[in-house]
């Protein structure tokens, strides 16, 4: 093998080393060991090591031929500093450049001795530019020196220098804080802060590296290390901290072809305390590195250079005069010289945003400024890109999603941080910023707005001037992950990206920087086939999609295939473990001691469940590192544990608090708890995010529901201020009236604190002109009505018809309101003056029609036919097939699916045959010893008692099929009722044993009892028990209330029987004798499929009949 260096021929054999050289300088000293090989076959390396000694301090470096880097030190090993020329990188480390079979010596290398000094001088040549290190080291000296030079090959030309260093690398991570220090100020990074972005400001000219946690002196671990820099040379000097390195950068505009350092360690040398003092000693004593001449200001071409470099390149430019006071005449009386620069490597985000900054400029302005490949001033630069980093800006620098809006000049800058086609970022999503900086520029200083989809929605003013205020904005959303789910066709997903959202959950989501992967999974990675196959899996009482997630071997099961989706799938991060939907779970011995009550008294599984994210999150780490588990704390894991309990660091939470959906959080019990509970889910984990149905309701049949002002207000702030990562709202389907809710959800989805009121006005004068004021009142009047219903007539616990527009909402919501709707409207559409105002408003009104034909055809209208939304049914079929107006134009497909997918409303409810009320009544005796309840129904225990029998149908005195017979006693302490339940088919009867309170107790067969003893009707006590012993207890239909009771049920020969005890105390009552208490009992009967209810006093049609 043959290899030529440094003019010489060598022979490599099995040992290769080259000639060592050895300078003795005075007191300095300086080694250079030629490349040698270390290890053997295919892992054989070649390194090159340079020593300099000044006699206080030994710096040596090391080289595998293209890197360079300190060894023994805080900072990188191989990568001294990263110099990056119009994005060609040279010194930048990578491990295969060091393998024998891979090597090639792409830097030349220079020693010069000197009585006082020694340098190394470290040379690339690249395509763009030729760029020399400089190191040297001075006599009893204990700081390296640093001169990058930059020899331009581009008339056009910016540099970065970027270092990367470890204090306290040897530290534990979990106990890393890494931190910076400066003359002025110090800033930590915690340890469970992802990264944070620091710049120095140009008072600041060093900068100390340490850990705040861990310190030389008292953990014995690795010290800091410092800089010094020429903040008079850059335009730009930031340092990002994040877990485990510190990485300072620094820009540089063309003109400056040296840039200079000094680096200093303090590795097993000096406490942070001590390293900090000399830092400030040293800065005292006036050392400091640069020509201390001032910088040149950002943007200019041509700035004074030494006489050994040659003058900075010209960029071609035409004369084109500023406004005063620094604006720019983009566009003037219809005329523009400008252009909208894009770099051709740009990533197709980048080259999407120049089309539409262009599209929405022309039909604002009337004139298309060309979109060029090569920068040409005066112009619009778009992206992470060379001129762009001449004037100060480096999208690469900013946080993900961020952008920055900069007039430098006569030029205008929008640069944000974007991911290149393909890429992701490593929390598995893409980064846009300079896209949303397009976005936020159009809506802010053309004044586009896009108020709903399609040509429609969007809303752009004409001029023929645009001009630019001097502008200097840097921006990024609240929440990495943001999602409103609502279909999207193409042109919603249009909209959506406008605003800066997306339109799909998980990996639908196309741009979010972080992707939250958490949904109903268990299906997925613990089938059916193979639960069947191992029924010790199954969940004891609990549904068939679930599983026992105490079982070790099915958890391990579960993770194995939950990895090897994640290595089927190399471009996600994130792997979902949340439970299949509903909220039975399984109820053994094990998972039942880690079960609790949340703060409403239901039963929750929070603890089982996280467990359970623990464990599967701990395989995935070990098997797939850096990957994450995302989980739901939904349904009856809603609430954090009562202690707190450590997650994994790798487990991801979307809290989905099922009790707000459907406009939840107008129940005070609710507002008041949501940012305790909020707050105690973050306090678990900074992996957090909210995903939530509060907005949303399921209108299939055209009602029109308004955005919740006051809800939008209370929430988003809360989570921004508790370090949420991500929100995902559930939007509205339908835009014709959904429109405001879509909008003003999407606004605050970027920006948390926006003003509601103000953007909700902002749509209405634009979506509806001369009628926003009437149309503002019939969503207020909307608003009010389900504020009304939610606060006042729905009960407080969650149930499924919550978000339902159900009878009971259409008749206390809609029916009583339809005048006043219909007459706001009527002035809305009379004001309107406009053809697009009047479109928007007719949308509004055609969804109207189909829902004024429902509620007519379920009877819920009077005098439907004098409605201006009346149809008769031949033209309702004709007004569903009528083409849409051409000027609504292209892409309103999802109005006519609006239309045409509504479904009819559940027929008005007709009045029950009525029987004439009943007043069976019974004594109870008094007798002792109290029976046993063990579901027996002993006849030596209930001799004498009160027999309420002869059950009838509702609505008749129709004896019921199966017959009931209940049993009551009292003694001293309590009330003992029995049922027996007749029931000829025992073998067919199904039964499920369900957690306490659990509404799906009357999906099946049931036993109540119904106990009043004071003079209020809504004051009645409902128990309710099934064949299983499962039990519901509430008042009034709320299970809010609980009592203190005993019960026992089992299944004897031809029937079913329930044992109760209810201690007097808990109903309040001190002395029962003589006391009169209205009551009733109740069967409900399910076999087969069909229902059977039956009472012992006749009710009319429900059990919950007061005065029955």
């Amino acid at each position: 093998m043959l290899i030529s260096g440094k003019g010489k021929l060598f022979i490599i054999s099995a040992a290769l080393m080259f000639a060592t050289a050895t300078s003795t300088l005075a007191e300095i000293k300086l080694t250079d060991t030629g490349y040698q090989e270390q290890g053997t076959g295919k892992a054989a390396t070649m390194h090159r090591t340079f020593t300099i000694d000044t006699g206080r301090k030994q710096f040596v470096l090391q080289t595998n031929g293209a890197s360079l880097g300190l060894v023994n030190s805080s900072w990188h090993a191989w990568e001294l500093c990263v110099v990056d020329v119009n994005s060609e990188k040279f010194f930048a480390f990578n491990d295969q450049d060091a393998l024998k079979t891979n090597f090639k010596e792409r830097t030349t290398y220079k020693v010069s001795p000197g009585a006082d000094a020694a340098t190394l001088a470290a040379t690339q040549d690249g395509q763009r530019a030729k760029v020399t290190l400089l190191l040297t080291a001075r006599k009893d000296d204990d700081k390296l020196a640093l001169t990058v030079k930059v020899d331009p090959k581009q008339k056009f030309w910016a540099t970065t220098i970027g270092f990367e260093c470890y204090p306290s690398a040897t530290g534990p991570r979990h106990k890393l804080s890494l931190a910076l220090a400066t003359a002025q100020r110090s800033e930590i990074l915690k340890p469970w802060e992802s990264e944070k972005h620091v710049s120095l400001r140009d008072d600041e000219s060093w900068v100390f590296f340490y850990d705040s946690n861990l310190d030389l002196g008292a953990q014995k671990t690795r010290g800091g290390c410092a800089l010094f820099f020429a903040p008079e040379e850059t335009v730009e000097a930031i340092v990002k901290l994040s877990a485990v390195h510190i990485d300072p950068r620094f820009r540089y505009g063309p003109g400056v072809a040296e840039m200079h350092f000094a680096l200093l360690d303090f590795s097993d040398e000096k406490t942070n305390a001590d390293a900090l003092a000399y830092m400030k000693t040293l800065s005292e004593k006036g050392y400091h590195v640069g020509t201390g001449k001032p910088r040149p200001p950002a943007g200019t071409e041509g700035t004074e250079r030494k006489p050994d470099v040659p003058p900075a390149p010209q960029v071609e430019r035409r004369p084109y005069p500023l406004l005063p006071g620094g604006a720019l005449p983009v566009v003037a009386k219809g005329e523009s010289a400008y252009s909208i620069y894009c770099d051709s490597s740009a990533p197709s985000s980048v080259q999407a945003a120049a089309k539409e900054l262009q599209r929405v400029i022309a039909i604002s302005a009337g004139v298309t400024l060309p979109i060029r490949n090569e920068p040409t001033p005066p112009m619009i630069c778009l992206g992470d890109n060379a001129p762009a980093r001449a004037a100060g800006l480096a999208g690469q620098s900013l946080p993900y999603d961020h952008f920055r809006i900069r007039t430098v000049g006569e030029n205008l800058y929008i640069v944000g941080r974007d991911t290149g086609d393909g890429e992701k970022t490593p929390f598995g999503g893409v980064s846009l910023g300079t896209r949303f900086g397009v976005s936020t520029f159009l809506e802010r200083v053309v004044g586009a707005r896009w108020i709903m989809p399609g040509a429609i929605g969007e809303e752009i003013p004409r001029k023929d001037t645009l001009t630019v205020p001097p502008m200097d904005v840097e921006e990024g959303p609240a929440f990495s992950y943001r999602t409103l789910s609502i279909p999207a066709p193409p042109v919603v997903n249009e909209w959506a990206l406008r605003h800066k959202v997306g339109t799909c959950g998980s990996y639908g989501n196309s741009i979010s920087s972080l992707i939250v992967n958490a949904s109903h999974s268990w299906d997925d990675f613990l089938p059916k086939g193979l639960r069947m196959a191992n029924p010790a899996w199954d969940a004891v009482d609990g549904e068939e999609n679930k599983f026992c997630t105490r079982r070790p071997d099915a958890v391990a099961a579960f993770a194995e295939n939950a990895v090897f989706w994640l290595q089927q799938h190399p471009d996600r991060q994130m792997v979902s473990a949340a439970p299949s939907d509903g909220q039975s779970f399984c109820r053994c011995a094990q998972c039942m001691r880690f079960t609790e009550k949340d703060a409403h008294g239901k039963e929750s599984v929070t603890l089982n469940i996280l467990d359970f994210y623990n464990d599967v999150a701990r395989v995935v780490a070990r098997d797939a590192p850096g990957r994450m588990v995302g989980g739901f704390a939904y349904g009856l894991c809603t609430y954090p544990p009562s202690q707190p309990v450590m997650l994994e660091p790798n487990v991801f939470i979307q809290w989905t608090p099922l009790n707000y959906y459907g406009l939840g959080l107008y129940k005070p019990a609710y507002r008041a708890e949501f940012e305790r509970v909020a707050a105690a889910w973050r306090a678990l984990t900074p992996n957090v995010s909210y995903w939530n149905y509060c907005h949303w309701h399921r209108s299939e049949s055209g009602a029109p529901y308004a955005p919740a002002l006051s809800i939008m207000k209370f929430q988003f702030p809360i989570l921004k201020r508790l370090g949420y990562r991500g929100v995902t709202e559930e939007g509205t389907a339908s835009w014709s009236y959904g429109g405001p809710n879509n909008y003003l959800l999407a606004k605050l989805l970027w920006n948390p604190e926006a003003d509601v009121d103000a953007l909700f006005k902002e749509w209405l004068e634009l979506a509806y002109g001369e009628g926003a004021d009437a149309m503002g009142r019939l969503y207020a009047l909307l608003d009010d009505g389900y504020r009304d219903f939610k606060m006042n007539k729905e009960s407080f616990h969650y149930h499924g018809d919550n978000y339902e527009i159900m009878p009971d909402k259409i008749q206390a919501i809609y029916v009583p309101r339809m005048g006043q709707i219909e007459a706001l409207y009527r002035a809305a559409l009379s004001a309107v003056k406009g053809e697009r105002t009047r479109l928007r408003l007719e949308l509004f009104g055609s969804n109207m029609v189909v829902f004024h034909y429902n509620l007519r055809k379920a009877g819920y209208l009077t005098n439907p036919e004098k409605s201006v939304f009346y149809r008769s049914d031949k033209e309702y079929e004709e007004f569903l097939q009528q083409p849409l107006p051409d000027a609504l134009g292209d892409g309103v497909d999802w109005f006519r699916r609006d239309l045409q997918q509504c479904k009819p409303i559940e027929p008005k409810p007709t009045a029950a045959p009525q029987v004439d009320a009943e007043r069976r009544a019974l004594t109870i005796p008094k007798r002792s010893p109290a029976p046993i309840i063990d579901g027996r129904v002993a006849p030596e225990e209930w001799k004498g008692a009160a027999v309420a029998k002869e059950f009838r149908l509702p609505g008749s005195r129709t004896p019921a099929q199966q017959q009931t017979t209940v049993r009551l006693i009292y003694d001293t302490t309590a009330l003992y009722v029995s049922f027996e339940c007749e029931e000829n088919r025992l073998a067919e009867m199904k039964t499920h044993s369900l957690p306490e309170d659990d509404m799906r107790i009357y999906n099946g067969n049931t036993a109540e009892l119904f106990l009043n003893f004071t003079d209020n009707p809504n004051r009645c006590w409902h128990l309710t028990v099934n064949p299983a012993n499962s039990r519901w207890d509430g008042m009034g239909g709320e299970r809010s209330d609980n009592l203190t009771w005993k019960s026992a049920a089992a299944q004897g020969e031809g029937k079913w029987v329930v044992e109760m005890a209810i201690p007097f105390s808990s109903l309040g009552i001190t002395n029962p004798a003589g006391k009169t208490c209205r009551a009733n009992a109740a069967r409900t009967r399910v076999i087969d499929g069909h229902r059977e209810h039956s009472t012992w006093n006749a009710v009319n049609k429900s059990f919950l009949e007061p005065e029955n």
